[in-house]
């Protein structure tokens, strides 16, 4: 991971006996231009394997994610649910991890869930929202389609789904269980 990066982000994790003290570990977070998407991917799966293989259990790990973090989130999702052979292998829980002597194996356990907030789903200026809050928007739309056209930049087609999860087909989450938790708002499907 490149060391000048100036981002970071921090991945958490906890068993049932260290919730009021998780560790934490820091992963340092590639950022565009200059790493390209799936560069940012390959360090969410590296940092999620590196939990798995210290024996941490998927059903103990939540990935969550903001803004773009989120957008990151959704395409670690992505890729857990449809692996490509141009993107790094999902991230796969170790058999002989923390689960490894019960009777349910830990391979099979599902990842604790995904945490969310105003993820980016959609990299684009064309939605009416853009032009219609253009007055309104402390960001002029043409800094929005800048940042569009640079993270799209060199995605093929048959990528465009983990980085715009808003455009994937319906049938693309299928096999994902989605809950909204009491108190929360859902703004729209994905």
């Amino acid at each position: 991971m490149p060391s000048e990066s100036p981002s970071s982000t921090t991945v958490r994790s906890s068993d049932k006996h260290e919730v009021d003290d998780p560790p934490i570990d820091r992963l340092p977070i590639a950022l565009i231009p200059e790493y390209p998407f799936p560069t940012q991917l390959r360090q969410a799966t590296a940092a999620v394997q590196h939990l798995l293989e210290k024996g941490m259990s998927p059903s103990n790990i939540i990935i969550a994610g903001d803004s773009a973090g989120g957008n990151l989130a959704l395409q670690l999702a992505s890729l857990l649910l449809h692996p490509h052979p141009s993107l790094p292998l999902p991230p796969r829980p170790d058999p002989r991890g923390a689960d490894a002597g019960s009777s349910s194996s830990s391979s099979q356990q599902p990842f604790g869930g995904l945490l969310l907030i105003s993820p980016a789903v959609r990299f684009g200026t064309d939605a009416p929202s853009y032009v219609r809050n253009s007055a309104r928007d402390l960001i002029p739309l043409s800094a929005y389609q800048l940042f569009s056209d640079t993270v799209q930049q060199g995605i093929p087609p048959a990528l465009r789904y983990y980085i715009g999860p808003r455009l994937a087909p319906r049938g693309w989450w299928t096999g994902a269980r989605a809950r909204i938790p009491a108190g929360a708002r859902y703004c729209g499907r994905i």
